[in-house]
């Protein structure tokens, strides 16, 4: 299944990466920092990319591919919803261009929507966990922040791994 295969190969990666790192000399992550490792890798690696591997199932690669475009767009909405910078004319120009060609790739005048909506309504999920982890990995507090960018990227992987026994209930025959 899939998220069993993505949970395995974040499981084996992110393991890799913090047996090097900590042979290196990089001390493992507390208690705290592996909880906010584990809230930032479940938005990231399961809602993002987790959802994407069931979806890629019933959506062609390539229309996966164009929807992630809209994770742009949640980045700067989430970020701006929780209290960040507002967009600028200039930034949610480029975005609202950057949509409108995704648009023209995907579009096909006169053809009926040939995806199930289900399908484009996750990879719309996808994008804004994806966005709203980015932004938690940013707006941790220091305590709770892993000081190597590696180890919080395994430590992440690792987390998202073990957040996932296996079980697809999206699973498409």
């Amino acid at each position: 299944p899939p998220l069993l295969m993505a949970s395995l190969r974040f499981l084996v990666a992110g393991g890799i990466l913090m047996l090097v790192l900590r042979v290196m000399g990089t001390p493992w992550p507390d208690r705290r920092q592996w909880l906010g490792a584990l809230a930032v890798g479940v938005l990231l690696l399961m809602g993002g990319n987790g959802t994407v591997c069931l979806v890629a199932h019933a959506v062609p690669s390539g229309v996966v591919a164009l929807m992630i475009a809209c994770t742009t767009m949640a980045m700067v909405g989430v970020g701006w919803a929780t209290g960040g910078q507002r967009p600028t004319a200039r930034l949610a120009f480029g975005i609202v261009l950057g949509l409108v060609g995704v648009g023209v790739l995907v579009w096909r005048p006169g053809a009926p929507l040939a995806y199930p909506w289900w399908g484009i309504a996750a990879l719309l999920f996808a994008c804004v966990s994806w966005a709203c982890g980015s932004v938690l990995s940013r707006r941790l507090p220091a305590a709770a922040q892993i000081p190597s960018p590696w180890m919080a990227t395994g430590a992440q992987m690792v987390g998202r791994g073990n957040a996932d026994r296996g079980d697809d209930p999206w699973r498409v025959d």
